[in-house]
């Protein structure tokens, strides 16, 4: 009896050991899908032919490699729809392959220009989903200034999706298209429109709640002024609730360069007594809360700064609570 038990033991594990066996050879040939996404942002990009122009952009501009890192990187990424629009607008002929009408735009407007134009649709370091936006926010790009501080890009909720400067309305705006692409090492936003480097006077026109203030440097001409590439500016800029109750001269130029300083200051160097455009000072100085940020004007009212260092090509914007009044 003994025996015959044995035999029974024996019979049952060789049984039990060939069932894990198989389960195990078929564990091999049918291994579990990963759950997440298996490429990184530059193979997505090589594998999709509406993107065909970015990547030859990027193989120009020697960027692959850039955006092969662990990231993480958000990309809003130029369809071809969309590069073949600058390409027209820039007079370059849209029949020719896409290697040549890169190496067009580089003759166009120089290497580096290019350069910086690509490097303006990355953010490195974060992986912004377009759910995250629920709001303006000013992210700051992988493009720099003159003076070595990363352009800004304004990114906010619009129809279900997302305006990047103001959306494809602006003639240096985008939207988002196709949102939350995700990669390994990050997240791609397919948009209509190429974006060009925005200086401080882009940002007033790319911002609804700067449009009172948009209209009021159109109607002096000073946003031409703002946008001369060759200068260096800082801007104070009301938001739109900032002009309520207060009473603009027909002319209103005095006032507006009074928002304005002939050099770019950042927050970090922004505190004291500065003189503006208009030739009056006006103190800027950490409130007595040491949280906030105030300036306090000619007539002795003190507006708060609400959003500070929007960098621009020639300059940086800080968005306001009030209206600066000379004496």
């Amino acid at each position: 009896m003994i025996k015959d038990l044995s035999r029974f033991s024996f019979l049952l594990f060789l049984s039990l050991t060939l069932v894990m066996t198989s389960c195990d050879d078929d564990d091999d040939d049918d291994p579990t899908p990963p759950s997440g996404p298996t490429q990184s942002i530059v193979e997505i990009a090589a594998g999709n032919p509406d993107f065909s122009i970015l990547v030859a952009a990027l193989t120009a501009g020697d960027l692959v490699d850039d955006l092969s890192g662990d990231g993480p990187y958000t990309v809003f990424a130029p369809d071809n729809e969309a590069f073949d629009a600058l390409f027209a607008a820039r007079g370059i002929d849209i029949t020719q392959d896409d290697t040549a009408k890169v190496n067009a735009l580089i003759d166009d407007l120089g290497a580096d220009a290019v350069i910086s134009t690509l490097n303006y649709h990355v953010i490195v370091g974060s992986e912004i989903r377009a759910g995250d936006i629920t709001t303006q926010l000013y992210p700051t790009t992988n493009a720099t200034s003159a003076t070595g501080n990363g352009l800004s890009i304004l990114a906010e909720p619009s129809n279900g999706t997302v305006d990047l400067n103001g959306g494809s309305a602006i003639s240096k705006g985008a939207t988002v298209e196709s949102a939350d692409i995700l990669a390994t090492n990050g997240v791609i936003h397919r948009i209509n429109s190429v974006l060009l480097l925005p200086n401080v006077a882009d940002f007033a026109r790319s911002n609804s709640n700067l449009s009172t203030l948009q209209g009021a440097l159109e109607a002096t001409g000073l946003d031409a002024t703002l946008a001369d590439e060759t200068m260096s500016y800082t801007v104070f800029a009301p938001e739109n609730d900032a002009f309520t109750g207060v009473d603009l001269p027909a002319d209103p130029t005095d006032i507006l360069l009074y928002h304005v300083l002939g050099e770019e200051l950042r927050s970090s160097s922004v505190i004291g007594t500065q003189t503006t455009l208009q030739g009056g000072d006006i103190e800027i100085a950490v409130q007595p809360d040491d949280v906030t940020v105030g300036i306090t004007d000619g007539a002795g009212e003190t507006s708060t700064i609400a959003i500070v260092d929007i960098q621009g090509t020639n300059g940086v914007v800080h968005v306001i609570e009030g209206v600066l009044l000379p004496e």
